[in-house]
């Protein structure tokens, strides 16, 4: 589509890295969310220690893509 097109065109490479990695750090999370509602989550502690590493990856990606794709002052 024109919009996938524009983006891979406009965005430079190191804000397209950025946005693979915020996309994995939410995949991750869902996939450990839905295994933990649907199967198991003993031991309670290794499963709150990876969903909040995904949200904390996620974190701190995103504020630093939005630092990146601002424009200098």
């Amino acid at each position: 589509t024109l919009a996938k097109t524009r983006y891979f065109q406009e965005t430079p490479l190191k804000l397209q890295m950025l946005d693979n990695l915020i996309l994995l750090s939410v995949v991750t999370f869902i996939i450990q969310m839905a295994y933990g509602v649907l199967f198991n989550r003993d031991p309670f502690n290794s499963f709150i220690a990876g969903v909040f590493c995904s949200l904390g990856t996620f974190a701190m990606a995103a504020s630093l893509r939005i630092q990146l794709s601002q424009p200098e002052f």
